[in-house]
């Protein structure tokens, strides 16, 4: 398969199970090692052999792992936040002004304003996305069985402004609050758009009338009135003003779809050593049970509902109590390692070589497609300098163009690598970890940094990982910014070396 075909493959994002991968920038498939290994690349379990069958006690390990990440798309939390405050605070005022004809230029600009935040949740690659999951692994020599839970959420914006008429009466109401601002004191040139005029003249407005709520329209938008986009969505907002018993824009149905995927995967992996350990293989089949769910959110739904005092526990729950879908699927994944030297090693491994398709529940206001499970690769390599087992530098490459089925209009292809130190003091190994990645296939994601420290108590080990973005997202209503990406995970377990 050539570099050039595999660049075409759509796979979902790669996870990161286990804290010293994450620590390391997301690189695993050369630098997992024990019961990680199953997941990372299955042909690590026979790292430690120079057996074909090797199953015994002095190379058994106990790993248990969780962890949750969250991005940021866009601007979708800080307009979200802004639509909140609007639609909590001032739309039924603003309404009401506009159904009696009263409005002023401030409440009139206020609307326009609204419109174009509405629009903007829609705007392409706007949202968000969450991964959260754990593993429970024991192997024992060259054989590893896990049960993992790994959950895909996102959450975007679904547009519908052609049922979101300015005012109850359209035309006689916009025309009382043209009127009423001073619609024959505005000159013609006293704005540089005119799109909206002609739209505005269609729904009964003469020109003078026009004029004054598009100078209005630009008063409140400014530069953004340019946009086609913004223009776009103002006028589907004026088009349905023009519709007779159309909704009002307080009760506009546009919403917010979380949905989702929880993949419980039972998987039972075998690493084969061959010449003299130079090159492993490994295979891991599993049974994968696919439990899908979705809601929606109204954003002219009273938004105390969103949250209605509940912690985030039973908000989940809530989610996956309502349209909900169960199903079973096999796969398999497989991986190769090749050590030509003592400090260098390669690997490459294949996720779900066999592909999946797990539908969702129907719903009255959106059809969903299917979530895809389909084929993913990876590369990596890990190298010790001097051959030195305390210092190790690990890198990886998707060789896929991961793109979420959920969230379709982002696509991942990270590049990740870091650095391990593990002196060893007596039965104390304390674990320093560094890394770094970036998403090759989005160009305004920056980078992500990565770290964390371990400690191996004899047989006992525990840790712990956390990763923050470089570009941030502003929320007016928490007055600070918050990393574009976020997460952490922890990890403890034993593992028997004699």
């Amino acid at each position: 398969m050539t570099a050039s075909t595999l660049n075409q493959l759509y796979a979902q994002p790669w996870l990161g199970v286990g804290t010293r991968e994450r620590a390391m920038g997301s690189a695993g498939v050369a630098v997992a090692s024990g019961g990680s290994a199953l997941y990372w690349n299955p042909a690590n379990l026979g790292r430690d052999s120079e057996n074909l069958f090797n199953i015994r006690f002095s190379t058994t390990s106990l790993d248990n792992t969780f962890f949750a990440d969250a991005e940021v798309r866009g601007e979708v939390i800080k307009n979200f936040d802004k639509l909140l405050n609007i639609f909590d605070n001032e739309i039924d005022t603003l309404q009401a002004a506009f159904d009696a004809g009263t409005a002023n230029a401030t409440q009139v600009q206020r609307v326009f304003e609204t419109v174009e935040t509405i629009g903007s949740l829609g705007a392409t690659g706007q949202g968000l996305i969450g991964d959260i999951g754990g593993a429970s692994v024991v192997k024992l020599g060259n054989f590893a069985i896990s049960y993992r839970m790994l959950s895909y959420l996102s959450a975007s914006a679904t547009l519908n402004l052609t049922d979101s008429s300015l005012a109850n009466d359209a035309e006689a109401d916009l025309r009382a609050v043209a009127n009423g601002l001073g619609a024959n004191d505005v000159p013609v040139d006293a704005f540089s758009i005119n799109t909206l005029v002609p739209a505005l003249q269609a729904i009964g407005l003469n020109l003078n009338e026009a004029n004054e709520l598009a100078f209005q329209a630009e008063q409140a938008l400014g530069a953004n009135i340019s946009d086609p986009a913004v223009q776009g969505v103002v006028l589907q907002v004026i088009a349905a003003s023009g519709v007779e018993n159309a909704n009002t824009l307080n009760e506009n149905d546009s919403f917010i779809l979380v949905r989702g995927i929880a993949l419980q995967e039972i998987s039972l992996g075998y690493g084969l050593p061959l010449f003299d350990n130079k090159i492993r293989i490994g295979i891991a089949p599993k049974v994968v049970v696919g439990r899908t769910f979705f809601k929606t959110f109204r954003v002219s739904d009273d938004t105390d509902g969103i949250n209605s005092g509940k912690d985030i526990v039973d908000e989940i729950q809530d989610i996956l109590d309502g349209a909900e879908k169960s199903e079973n699927k096999f796969s398999v994944d497989a991986g190769i390692a090749w050590a030509p030297f003592d400090s260098l090693e390669f690997g490459i491994t294949g996720r779900n070589l066999i592909p999946a398709e797990f539908d969702f529940g129907t719903s009255p206001l959106v059809t969903l497609p299917k979530f895809e499970l389909n084929p993913q690769a990876r590369a990596g390599l890990m190298f010790r300098p001097l051959g030195w087992n305390w210092l190790k530098i690990g890198a990886d490459l998707d060789l896929t163009v991961n793109s979420n089925s959920l969230f379709p209009n982002h696509s991942e292809r990270i590049l990740g690598g870091g650095v391990e130190l593990t002196p060893k003091l007596w039965i104390l190994q304390p674990a320093i970890r560094l890394g770094v990645f970036d998403n090759l296939a989005e160009s305004g994601d920056g980078l992500t940094f990565t770290g964390g420290l371990g400690l191996r108590i004899g047989i006992f080990y525990l840790a712990a990982d956390g990763r923050i973005a470089t570009e941030t997202t502003q929320v007016e209503s928490a007055g600070r910014d918050i990393p574009d990406r976020a997460g952490f995970g922890v990890n403890f377990g034993i593992n028997v070396r004699f």
